[in-house]
């Protein structure tokens, strides 16, 4: 039978004209003067997928005798005609099909891995969750490469233990993945205690199993549900810098996977990774975006509040000041003495306020601009700590609460003294300020080369979810549910506070070279803990 070149087997017919094929085109000669084989030939009305399409058959007549190479477009009676004929000696019919099937599913393979390409650039990403993401790649790769089942094993527990996370296969509908449990990754060398997947982890490369029954390299997972498995094949999926585990295809056939579906997994597994890199990159930067606005939101909050608190001392000092220059000038309505010193402390008071806003904002610019001047000297973490509980006397003694301290009677370390009281002071004003008048504990000690500092507090605690952020410039957190009469009292606490304190602490920790970690829970007090090395 004669095939037009532009008739729907276009795929067959262009392997066939491939130079590496021994499969020639050959001139227009009648079908009766050549009794050849008859080749039923597959068309595919819902495209080259034998596993999904109806096979319509037509014969394919391939004549026998010598061949004779045909010009491109070469007429020959009323159209263009091709006959496919093989050389007697470099060609059988099954090698035809066969050779056929492969170009057909290599076609399916490319249409999947594009599908799939699609969907991939078309997804949203969330990094914590991303179990429908991973379920599509596994359908595709269990759809693909028409496995008996596929899934992917995601490290968990530090990169030491696999989990699966993704699932797809004929058995579906009664797996269940032990909601999630840890799978163990077996020795780190390719030997018998080696699973495929452990070794694909390491190697990063395609590793094909094509029957566990004569397998000597790797045993087989350790699942009641591998013990039909008789051949699989496994691909690394990287996650960014750290790899995010294994893309798994297996079959209860043996010899089930070629090389052509290791280079349909290898492709899979490669665009897997490449968008787990770009989405991750995209959430990052999103997070960060909205951190930046936030932040920016923030410092607006603050320099409203600044503008209001500074304008807020001034008026009082200036209403002090106009009532004195009154009873200077005169004024019908004297002052006494006692109503002078009463203008006279409110005007100090105010001005005291003033200039403790400007210095937490001093400390601020040179902590945010790196600007530390550092200037390394002995200094003995005891004398510190008794000065900083004489300069804060007054707010103690308002407070109520007892300061108990406890440590060596001396505890040298080559720091920046007003750095380190910095420290201390920013610490324990900030435990007098939430401690509810009850007991503060301060201690020190020196653990090798460190030494270290903590003040704990029993007063409203901070929930776990706002540790982070008790460390970041203009935060004051507030308790959730908290009433309208502890909103006030926050207030009151925060009247001389930008939220500042506990930013330039760590700031300055971090500048000596040491740490700091907060231990605190709603309703229990807090315990901040700072670890300086008592050399640089």
């Amino acid at each position: 039978m004669l095939l037009s070149a532009k008739s729907s087997l276009d795929l067959a017919c262009d392997f066939c004209c491939n130079d590496a094929s021994p499969v020639h085109s050959v001139g227009h000669r009648s079908a009766a003067s050549y009794p050849g084989l008859i080749m039923p030939v597959p068309f595919f009305p819902h495209g080259p997928d034998p596993r999904r399409a109806s096979l319509t058959y037509a014969p394919l007549e391939v004549p026998q005798g010598p061949s004779r190479a045909r010009n491109e477009g070469e007429e020959d009676g009323d159209s263009p005609r091709m006959w496919v004929s093989p050389k007697a000696d470099e060609l059988t019919v099954s090698q035809l099909r066969k050779d056929y099937y492969r170009r057909v599913r290599q076609h399916a393979l490319v249409e999947r891995v594009s599908r799939f390409a699609v969907f991939l650039a078309e997804s949203k990403y969330d990094p914590n969750h991303c179990h429908d993401f991973m379920r599509a790649a596994v359908q595709a790769l269990c759809d693909g490469l028409g496995a008996d089942s596929a899934y992917m094993l995601e490290l968990v527990a530090e990169a030491v233990a696999f989990r699966v996370s993704a699932y797809a296969g004929r058995a579906i509908d009664t797996y269940e993945p032990k909601s999630g449990a840890p799978c163990p990754v077996h020795a780190q060398h390719a030997s018998r205690a080696e699973t495929a997947a452990g070794w694909a982890l390491r190697s990063n490369h395609v590793v094909r199993v094509d029957d566990y029954a004569k397998e000597e390299r790797f045993e087989r997972e350790s699942w009641p549900e591998q013990d039909t498995v008789r051949s699989a094949i496994n691909m690394r999926v990287q996650g960014g810098k750290e790899p995010y585990g294994v893309l798994v295809a297996q079959s209860e056939s043996p010899g089930r996977f070629c090389e052509t579906d290791a280079i349909f997994v290898q492709t899979l597994a490669n665009l897997v990774s490449q968008r787990l890199a770009c989405a991750r990159a995209e959430y990052h930067q999103r997070r960060m975006y909205e951190e930046f606005r936030r932040m920016m939101n923030a410092r607006e909050e603050a320099l409203s509040i600044i503008s209001h608190d500074l304008r807020s001392p001034a008026t009082t000092v200036k209403l002090s000041l106009e009532v004195l220059r009154r009873s200077l000038q005169g004024a019908a309505m004297s002052l006494s003495p006692e109503q002078i010193e009463r203008a006279v402390t409110r005007a100090n008071a105010g001005i005291n306020r003033m200039m403790a806003m400007m210095d937490e904002l001093l400390a601020m610019n040179r902590a945010e601009g790196d600007t530390f001047s550092l200037v390394r000297g002995p200094v003995d973490l005891r004398e510190v700590v008794e000065a900083v509980l004489r300069e804060l006397k007054e707010p103690i003694a308002a407070s109520g609460s007892e300061i108990c301290v406890d440590g060596p009677d001396s505890l040298v370390g080559q720091w920046d003294r007003i750095r380190v009281e910095q420290i201390v002071s920013n610490l324990l004003s900030n435990a007098i300020k939430y401690g509810e008048g009850k007991a503060i504990a301060v201690e020190f000690e020196r653990c090798d080369s460190m030494a270290v500092f903590s003040v704990r507090d029993q007063g409203v605690g901070i929930d776990p979810e706002n540790h982070r952020r008790v460390f970041e410039r203009f935060v004051r957190v507030r308790a959730p549910g908290e009433s309208d009469q502890d909103k006030q009292a926050q207030s009151l606490r925060d009247s001389n506070s930008y939220g500042l304190g506990l930013w330039i602490v760590k700031r300055v920790v971090e500048a000596l070279g040491g740490s700091i970690c907060l231990r605190s829970g709603l309703g229990a007090g807090s315990a901040f803990t700072v670890e300086l090395p008592l050399s640089p």
